[in-house]
């Protein structure tokens, strides 16, 4: 799934000095959602599951974010 892509992207940004607040905890909601998975990625998540529109949820801020659209003046 793309969203593991995205969640991987936005770790990767609050590392790299990004400003995490317009996040809140949506980082900590997609490990936590996708902790139960122990296969390799892409995990068999369906986008029609419970799980699979909560990470879809997720994945819309974290998309929003990885391209700069919750922070503007973001200069990392």
């Amino acid at each position: 799934m793309e969203e593991e892509v995205r969640l991987i992207a936005a770790i990767l940004n609050t590392a790299n000095g990004s400003d995490p607040t317009p996040l809140g905890d949506a980082i900590s909601q997609a490990n936590t959602l996708l902790s139960g998975f122990n296969d390799k990625l892409p995990y068999p998540v369906t986008p029609s599951s419970p799980i699979g529109q909560a990470t879809l949820s997720i994945a819309s801020l974290l998309d929003q974010y990885n391209i700069g659209q919750l922070t503007p003046d973001c200069l990392h």
